[in-house]
Parts: structure tokens; C-alpha cells; sequence
């Protein structure tokens, strides 16, 4: 289907575990394949690695201008937009409890809580402190395309707003280090755009672009 043919391209080179939710119309499109279909009444799309290219050329930013242009779409960023996973795998590899075979655990995991893929003990006690070290959410490193997707999506007409929960870890220094990071990566304009909450069901938008393969309220 064009439009979400057209999602995945100014996705750009976001992971592959990337989930996208719209409402275009009250149209349904396509189920996730995968996960049960969220009660939301927006259906979801699973997000891949898009090509750049495929947003060259006026036709494509026209077909893209009538999708996006007078929407809000609401995008995460762990996960999402930053590559959240590599930065813990790299911090976990150093720590005493590391062992043969955690990298595939860490970017294979089955359970979205990172913390709840290590048996309970010293192993998940040492993948909480990692989240809760100094400097984790600001190092963070956006993936390859991403930041120009935001702004793509932003040329075609969109509201972009970033929207993202804080780790309850450390809920206070993971929000502050949030803004940082927008300011750095994106600039101090894009920090009007930020909205940090626990729930992200509060937030009306057309679009939303997520890891978590099902986003409900509290």
C-alpha cells in the first residue's frame, strides 16, 4: 500500500524492531505479523530498514506531502531514533558479570525489558545499575537516517513531536539527559518538541512510531 510504503521510506534506516502505528482515515492497513493487534484504534505497521533514496525526486516528496502534511506524528527514541541496545551491550560487556553468549542475548532478547532477560540476582541487578549510570541516555547514538527522517517528516508538513518515557531507574536524570541529548543532536528548537511521560496514551497524534510492540496506558 502506498502509504505505509511511504512511512517506511521517511523511516529511513531506523532498526528493524521498529513498530509504526497510524490512523489514515480509519483506514486499517496491515497487522504486525508478529505481535497480537494492539487494542488502540490506530493500526500498526512493522517498521525495516527503508531506503533513503526512495525519498529523492519531487514525486516522492509530493506523495510524502500528502501524507504527513496537517498530521502529528509522535515518535519514541529508544530504540527508535537512538540505538539503545548497542549502548548497553557495550557498557555490559565490560561489567564482571558479562558472559559467552550475552551479546546475542542482549540484541535477540525476548522480553522488552532489557533487566528481565538476565535470571534474577547479580546479573539483573548489575543490567539496572548500567541504565542508571551517568551519561547512559546522553551517549546515546542515533541510528543511521534517523535524525534526517524527523526532519523529513517535519519538510513534508508534519507536526514531529519526540515522545518518550523515562526509565523509572532513574525517571529524573534519564528525562534531563533526554533534553540533552535533543539539544545536541537536533538543537535547542527540538526541545520544545519533547514530551516525557510515563504514558504515552495522554498524547493524541495520527502517528506513532515505537519499539514497544504494544503501547497501552498505566
Amino acid at each position: 500500500m502506498r502509504t505505509g510504503f511511504l512511512l517506511l521510506c521517511l523511516l529511513l534506516s531506523l532498526c528493524s524492531s521498529v513498530a509504526l502505528s497510524f490512523s489514515l482515515g480509519g483506514s486499517t492497513l496491515l497487522s504486525n505479523p508478529h505481535r497480537p493487534p494492539s487494542r488502540s484504534p490506530r493500526s500498526r505497521l512493522r517498521g525495516g530498514q527503508a531506503i533513503g533514496s526512495h525519498l529523492e525526486g519531487s514525486d516522492a516528496i509530493g506523495m510524502a506531502s500528502e501524507v504527513f502534511r496537517g498530521r502529528t506524528v509522535l515518535v519514541d527514541m529508544d530504540n527508535t531514533i537512538v540505538d539503545w541496545d548497542r549502548e548497553f551491550a557495550a557498557r555490559w560487556e565490560k561489567s564482571p558479570e558479562a558472559e559467552a553468549g550475552d551479546s546475542e542475548l542482549i540484541l535477540g532478547r525476548t522480553h522488552f525489558e532489557m533487566e528481565e532477560n538476565f535470571s534474577e540476582g547479580p546479573r539483573r541487578e548489575r543490567a539496572k545499575q548500567i541504565m542508571k549510570e551517568t551519561g547512559f541516555y546522553e551517549s546515546l547514538q542515533p541510528f543511521e537516517g534517523a535524525l534526517r527522517a524527523l526532519e523529513a517528516m517535519s519538510a513534508a508538513g508534519a507536526s514531529v513531536l519526540l515522545v518518550t518515557s523515562p526509565h523509572p531507574f532513574c525517571a529524573g536524570e534519564c528525562a534531563n539527559e533526554k533534553f540533552r541529548w535533543v539539544e545536541k543532536h537536533l538543537g535547542k528548537e527540538w526541545e520544545s518538541n519533547l514530551i516525557i511521560t510515563r504514558d504515552k496514551t495522554f498524547v493524541a497524534g495520527d502517528i506513532l512510531v515505537d519499539d514497544k510492540p504494544l503501547v497501552t496506558g498505566r
